[in-house]
């Protein structure tokens, strides 16, 4: 709730890089400014259980950089739930 990613640079992938978590829910939260020198720029999500369940609720990404333009990678199912 309400978490906040604002001009992290990273020397390897994503400002929030999770590997092997059970679910991912943020909302209200924002990935602004963000800089990796591998793909993702913001956000690196896998589920231990990799089943659903895992979503992003009201949450913002907007200027990341990181090589093939990718801000988001989930290798685990993940809902993106758009206003």
């Amino acid at each position: 709730e309400r978490a906040s990613f604002v001009r992290c640079t990273s020397g390897t992938q994503a400002a929030l890089y999770l590997n092997g978590i059970e679910r991912l829910a943020l909302t209200n939260s924002q990935f602004v400014d963000n800089i990796a020198s591998q793909t993702p720029a913001a956000l690196f999500f896998t589920s231990s259980v990799a089943t659903s369940g895992s979503l992003l609720r009201n949450t913002t990404f907007f200027g990341n950089s990181a090589p093939g333009n990718i801000t988001i990678l989930a290798a685990s199912p993940l809902t993106w739930d758009c206003p």
